[in-house]
């Protein structure tokens, strides 16, 4: 069993989340997953994930598909700015979420309907590329599989 929560949207009294370290926001997640982990006893059952951010996050790995999704092609290059000021994708700021840029730029973008769709054109590979926190569980999730 795993998880894929959104780190910004935990409460405050969710395990870890008042323990955080100070540090970088993959230390953080990367904290409160492993007191997920521990809250449930589970290890080789119970792989948590929580997303460095929100899902939005993701699709700045690649600077062409959102854009094309939302035809608004022009916008290519804004786009591309955002992602540029960061090392990743997961890096993108705590404080100006994925999803806020986004509807800054695509106002008329809604998650359930345009995430998917420019997810899938980015493709699995590529999101891992450009993600290194979603990349590691993944690669957790595919040894699982093999084992």
């Amino acid at each position: 069993m795993t998880t894929f929560l959104d780190y910004d949207g935990l409460p405050t009294d969710f395990p870890g989340m008042k323990t955080r370290p100070a540090v970088g926001p993959v230390a953080r997640v990367s904290h409160v997953e492993q007191a997920i982990a521990a809250h449930f006893g589970e290890p080789q059952l119970f792989l948590p994930y929580v997303s460095l951010h929100e899902f939005e996050a993701l699709l700045f790995s690649s600077p062409e598909e959102l854009p094309r999704t939302m035809i608004e092609i022009e916008k290519r290059a804004q786009f591309a700015a955002i992602r540029e000021a960061r090392l990743t994708p997961e890096d993108i700021d705590e404080t100006d979420w994925p999803s806020y840029r986004i509807l800054v730029l695509f106002d008329a973008y809604r998650k359930p309907l345009h995430g998917p769709i420019a997810a899938r054109r980015i493709g699995l590979d590529q999101l891992r590329a450009e993600c290194p926190h979603f990349d590691g569980w993944i690669g957790k999730l595919e040894y699982y599989a093999r084992h």
